[in-house]
């Protein structure tokens, strides 16, 4: 369509649904025009579908063509509101061209919610989209799916189970997670803007299909410091590599939801990464060895290798409880302290700060990591060089970055 149908003045918009349905309903009928005054259009089909249209009108004496102010629409189904959009201040011959000569509805969609708009749907399951804008969308009662489209929106899904529906992929998208906040970043300039959510359970990504609940990855951030540096440490313990954050905010929101450490191990060690850093076949003495190399860099003392391999021998405690053993028995101030700590430190970094998810780049960040400055001058230097790469709007991947609950020990500003 040619840019002059979306010219002219466009107010903030209050767009009310209020019964269970699409809206705007993009469907294309026809009707009969029933009533044109200088101040209101009704279009009715005779089957019940019925468009009052309010505002400032005008008409040429040779056809149907519409000038002036549209002000409200109502759309009605066998005599009862379908919902309202109140204030618009749109250009009526804009609108009659959409309506009567192009039969589009998603331009006349458009033209309806081209400003900041505030949309409520109603106490039941609606589809809204709010299209151009820095928009408000409540969802209120109900299932919903909830599309801001571009602007930089506020989503409040309201009761029930809601989704904030995106056209692109994940990896256009940045999440940021808070005790306070949920933010969504499209990358792409121009495109789906930052949108603030609340009460919504589901991320839905149109182009890929993918569906992410918020609901498994929020608990994080509720956590304490502490709490949250001890499971990262299990983490990097058990997998042999910086957490990803997709995962580490999985398995964290179980910790934070009440699973224990020791449930938490359980499940770990029977993981594919687990088995590839302590396979099955490794006797004790080898297995505790590795863990000795993983988790403190160092090969065991022997007073301290001959205790826990005949913890391990005696069957007092299996592999999956040995290697958070292993961790809680790291000496506050020790050198291996400062060893796990530094680890820790890295992958917090990659997986919180950084908010990254790739394993391939998760292994080698903390595969540089040897005891020393440099080593961990050389992994955060790594970290820096593959976020420059997942940050890339087209080329990159889903961000998922946690604030507030950790500090970032490399941020020199």
């Amino acid at each position: 369509m040619p840019d002059v149908f979306m010219k002219g003045i466009s107010l903030m918009a209050t767009a009310t649904v209020l019964v269970p349905t699409t809206m705007p309903d993009l469907s294309v009928w026809y009707g009969d025009i029933v009533l044109a005054t200088s101040s209101r259009i009704i279009i009715d089909d005779g089957q019940g579908r019925r468009a009052e249209y309010t505002g400032s009108f005008s008409y040429t004496s040779y056809s149907y063509e519409v000038y002036g102010t549209l002000d409200t629409v109502e759309e009605f189904r066998n005599g009862a509101k379908i919902y309202s959009v109140d204030n618009i201040g749109a250009d009526a011959y804009q609108m009659y061209q959409a309506v009567m000569v192009y039969s589009d509805a998603d331009l006349a969609a458009r033209i309806l919610l081209n400003g900041s708009d505030d949309i409520s749907g109603s106490s039941g399951a609606d589809i809204i989209s709010s299209y151009a804008g820095n928009d408000v969308i409540r969802g209120l009662g109900g299932n919903d799916k909830l599309y801001g489209m571009s602007g930089n929106d506020t989503i409040d899904g309201g009761a029930g189970t809601d989704s904030a529906l995106y056209a692109g992929s994940s990896s256009n998208f940045k999440l940021t997670l808070s005790a306070s906040n949920v933010v969504i970043e499209d990358k792409r300039v121009g495109r789906e803007g930052v949108d603030q959510l609340k009460d919504v359970e589901f991320l839905e990504f149109g182009e890929t299909g993918q569906t992410i609940n918020l609901a498994q990855l929020d608990g994080p951030a509720g956590l304490s410091e502490e709490a949250f540096e001890s499971f990262i440490e299990l983490y990097i313990a058990y997998f042999n590599r910086a957490p990803d954050a997709i995962g580490l905010n999985f398995w964290g929101t179980a910790y934070a939801n009440g699973t224990t450490l020791e449930e938490i191990a359980s499940l770990f060690i029977d993981q594919e990464e687990t088995r590839e850093a302590y396979p099955a076949s490794l006797t004790n003495e080898e297995f505790a060895a590795a863990v000795y190399n993983n988790v403190l860099g160092r090969v065991p003392d022997q007073e301290g290798f001959d205790f826990w391999v005949d913890v391990l021998n005696s069957g007092t405690q299996g592999r999956d409880q040995f290697i958070l053993s292993v961790l809680g028995g790291v000496q506050d101030e020790s050198p291996d302290r400062v060893y796990l700590d530094s680890k820790i430190d890295v992958g917090a970094y990659f997986a919180v700060h950084k908010g990254m998810s790739d394993v391939v780049n998760a292994s080698a960040a903390m595969d540089l990591i040897d005891g020393t400055d440099e080593g961990v001058g050389n992994a955060v230097s790594a970290i820096d060089s593959f976020y420059q790469d997942a940050i890339d709007p087209y080329n990159g991947e889903f961000i998922l970055q946690l604030v507030g609950v950790l500090d970032n020990p490399f941020d020199l500003s």
